[in-house]
């Protein structure tokens, strides 16, 4: 069976992109031992540090096995280079139980990719290229190669810069899952439905047939104040209606220590990163996101 493909996004920085791509992949791998692939398109490289570390991402970047030197070598130079020698096998550190390392991979990102998306725009708008132009070739070559690998993993979760780019376009027109993450706060509250209602229409792709219509919201960092739990219902009942352009998952993801420290802080256990309460509220992400598969 082909992979499933979850892209993770939201037009606005700090909502826990990052973090939900993270504790996704490493929630799955662990309750299932699911195999996961993690690509980064943000660059910042904040996913791809949390997985490897430094040196490792240092050695990635300086070996050209990153997503930019990928899009730069095939969209730029036309020289396609084989997608599977890109992928950082076994890049996980973190057990479960006892068991052997997460089954976690990564296609790692670099600072370079704001510059190499520049270049690739530069490129083919002097070929004629316009911009729907080019995030289809992004989009079409991506999606080649994914599906080239696909077999090899049971999801693969992309994980997006903030605001939109060719990159971010075809993520999310490749994916069947949509996340977008949102404190229950105005300006993430307007963020996300700034995306939802004008941009991911916009970027859904006519032969992607197996993609799920709706993008799936998810209530993350939420504090226990009054005014969050306001937008948190009104967001629920925004998304019962027959007419509501997205689902709200059930579980909400708290403003948690252990969760804003699952990026940058190291850990040699699963449960030692994610201790309870917040590994229960993962499992059951992890559930809802199986159940639309379903």
């Amino acid at each position: 069976m082909a992979a499933r493909i979850i892209t993770v996004v939201n037009m606005k920085g700090g909502v826990g992109k990052t973090t939900t791509v993270i504790a996704l992949a490493e929630t799955l791998a662990a309750i299932d031992n699911a195999r996961v692939l993690v690509i980064d398109l943000d660059a910042q490289a904040s996913a791809s540090y949390s997985i490897v570390g430094d040196q490792i991402l240092t050695d990635l970047i300086q070996s050209d096995r990153t997503i930019d030197a990928y899009f730069e070598s095939c969209l730029v130079h036309k020289q396609p280079i084989r997608f599977i020698d890109l992928i950082q096998r076994n890049a996980s550190s973190i057990t479960h139980r006892g068991q052997t390392p997460l089954p976690i991979s990564l296609l790692a990102s670099s600072v370079n990719l704001r510059v190499t998306e520049r270049e690739i725009v530069y490129a083919l708008t002097e070929k004629g290229y316009g911009m729907n132009a080019i995030e289809g070739q992004a989009t079409k070559r991506l999606g080649t190669d994914i599906g080239s690998i696909s077999r090899e993993f049971d999801y693969i979760i992309l994980d997006c810069a903030p605001g939109i780019s060719a990159f971010t376009a075809a993520a999310v027109s490749l994916a069947e899952l949509v996340i977008v993450p949102t404190i229950p706060d105005f300006l993430s509250t307007y963020g996300m439905q700034a995306f939802v209602l004008r941009v991911f229409p916009e970027l859904i792709s006519p032969t992607n047939s197996r993609r799920h219509s709706k993008p799936h919201v998810l209530i993350s960092r939420k504090k226990d104040v009054k005014e969050q739990h306001a937008y948190h219902n009104l967001l629920s009942e925004h998304a019962v209606r027959k007419d509501s352009e997205f689902c709200l998952f059930k579980t909400v993801i708290p403003d948690n220590s252990a969760m804003s420290a699952a990026v940058g802080k190291h850990h040699k256990t699963y449960l030692q990163k994610y201790p309870v309460p917040i590994s229960r509220h993962l499992a059951d992400l992890a559930d809802e996101v199986k159940a639309v598969f379903q």
